[in-house]
């Protein structure tokens, strides 16, 4: 799928270093947050999704943002995130 980027949306740079910091000390999130970075089409996915929730620093600092990981087995499984279309071509093929 091809996520359009609306203007409100922050760079994706920044959620990635905004979820790395919220996950520092929990190891699994910071291992998870790491995979989906490195995989390169998740965090947009999500972020497209309305998955990834992003929340300034009350005290003015950097943005802190974390995936609503209840949320997303049931996005995937309803096919709302990871599916990607078909292009036209590959669907006229057999």
């Amino acid at each position: 799928m091809i996520f359009e980027p609306r203007a409100s949306d922050p760079d994706l740079v920044d959620v990635e270093n905004a979820l790395v910091r919220a996950a520092v000390g929990e190891y699994a999130v910071e291992a998870a947050v790491l995979l989906l970075a490195n995989g390169g089409h998740w965090l947009p996915a999500l972020q497209a999704a309305g998955l990834i929730d992003l929340e300034p620093d009350p005290a003015g600092g950097e943005t802190w943002a974390q995936v609503r990981w209840d949320d997303v087995r049931g996005a995937l499984q309803g096919g709302g995130v990871g599916r990607r279309r078909r292009s036209a071509a590959a669907a006229t093929r057999p």
